[in-house]
């Protein structure tokens, strides 16, 4: 008797537990994934505004490296 209503408890807590536990994590995981597709689109307009930079620079005479300067 005192078996099957701990087979019960056990039953009901731990689906309980998984469900209140699941969606935070998977919550969790798309907040990272947007913020993670937020930081890589930056970057990608941070390496084009560098590529542009690089190539103006390159058109330029008086824009020396910091190792050709010395």
């Amino acid at each position: 008797m005192g078996g099957e209503s701990c087979i019960g408890e056990v039953g009901t807590a731990k689906p309980a537990e998984s469900n209140t536990r699941e969606p935070a994590s998977l919550e969790l995981a798309q907040q990272n994934a947007a913020l993670n597709r937020s930081i890589i689109e930056e970057a990608q307009g941070t390496i084009e505004v560098a590529k542009l930079n690089w190539a103006s620079c390159q058109e330029n005479p008086l824009c020396a490296l910091p190792w050709e300067s010395s």
